[in-house]
């Protein structure tokens, strides 16, 4: 059984740029708190230490993480290699971070 939604008459898609040291569980719980109790559900898990795009679904629009969940998706990373692993790990730890990812979704093609 799903979550209560405490707010039917909110419906839609978010899309956020998910902080450094956020789960995407603590991104959908902001979002229902800021929503006063909305259903929300998200399309894809970010590690904590990534930053990047996910997709919040709110009320009768959390129908569409499993469609958006399906879409091919592509990755792009900016990597600093004049650092040692463990420079890197430091930095990120200490939330300063030399990498970045973007989700870019392609668009499937339409089906005629």
């Amino acid at each position: 059984m799903g979550v209560r939604n405490r707010r039917p008459d909110l419906n839609g898609v978010i899309v956020i740029d998910k902080p450094l040291g956020w789960t995407s569980a603590r991104a959908v719980n902001a979002a229902r708190r800021a929503t006063s109790g909305a259903r929300v559900g998200h399309a894809g898990t970010l590690d904590p230490l990534a930053t990047g795009v996910l997709i919040l679904c709110i009320g009768k629009a959390t129908r569409l993480v499993e469609k958006f969940m399906a879409e091919p998706k592509r990755y792009a990373a900016v990597i600093d290699l004049s650092r040692t692993a463990a420079e890197a790990i430091g930095m990120i730890r200490d939330g300063v971070a030399d990498v970045t990812l973007v989700l870019v979704s392609t668009p499937s093609k339409a089906k005629r």
